[in-house]
């Protein structure tokens, strides 16, 4: 019996760490969006397990700019959180004096190469919009591309870049998109797509762009409201079914 008491006392000194570092992750996570001169922002974050993998980060920026991050890390548990809070602190270091988004990928992906093993990688898309000029600059790491939803046609941001962690030379490329009043953008990870009903269908790509477009139909919907009403689409379609995967989003609103 004391080699039992023993297992369960280590056992609970283990949940207890593991709760603190759940703790610890979810003050990283924003606990509301920014304030941002006509731009009317959201997000959704919903782990799968204590420690998440995913990653959603708004960094604010000189001149009237902000800083728009979602990434996923391959697998579940500690090292994945571990790895996320990573990123998260380096890519904040390098927002700050490092002007080309492209750059700043760059040495992201550097640093996964030195510092994480074989089939630990992440994907991450990493955007900055400009209040002044409505003008969103972006490099995507092999992440599922963003949707914009303009009037009622929805486009997505596609890239050709590799994920980060793998070929410590691949280049990675940044691109740009004027926006105007009423547009609305979805950033998201593939918890959203790979989430899988009972039946073991995927929600997939098809039904995120059809709830994304009626979530945003007409107009007058804010981004919250955007965002919620997928949330609600993919809980509808998952029913009662174990989640897998962590779900994060963000919906920004152009005014």
């Amino acid at each position: 019996m004391p080699a039992v008491r023993e297992t369960s006392a280590e056992a609970e000194a283990l949940e207890k760490q593991v709760a603190m570092a759940a703790d610890v992750q979810q003050r990283m996570i924003p606990s509301e969006p920014p304030a941002v001169r006509g731009l009317d922002l959201a997000s959704v974050y919903v782990p799968c397990y204590t420690l998440g993998g995913d990653l959603y980060d708004f960094i604010p920026l000189p001149s009237d700019n902000l800083g728009l991050v979602v990434a996923d890390v391959s697998g579940k548990g500690v090292p994945a959180s571990l790895i996320m809070a990573s990123v998260r602190a380096a890519l904040r270091a390098q927002a700050d004096n490092v002007y080309y988004l492209y750059e700043i990928v760059r040495r992201l992906n550097l640093m996964l190469c030195r510092d994480t093993k074989v089939g630990e990688f992440v994907t991450l898309f990493y955007g900055v919009y400009d209040a002044t000029n409505r003008r969103l600059t972006y490099c995507n790491a092999g992440h599922p591309p963003p949707m914009l939803l303009r009037d009622v046609k929805v486009t997505e941001f596609t890239t050709d870049n590799m994920i980060l962690g793998v070929d410590d030379s691949e280049p990675y490329r940044q691109n740009f998109v004027d926006l105007v009043p009423g547009d609305t953008l979805l950033i998201y990870t593939d918890g959203v797509t790979d989430a899988m009903n009972y039946q073991r269908e995927t929600f997939g790509r098809k039904r995120l762009i059809e709830a994304f477009a009626k979530g945003g139909r007409g107009g007058g919907a804010t981004a919250d409201e955007v965002a919620q009403n997928i949330l609600w689409e993919l809980r509808k379609f998952v029913g009662i079914s174990q989640r897998s995967d962590d779900v994060t989003m963000i919906v920004a609103k152009v005014q």
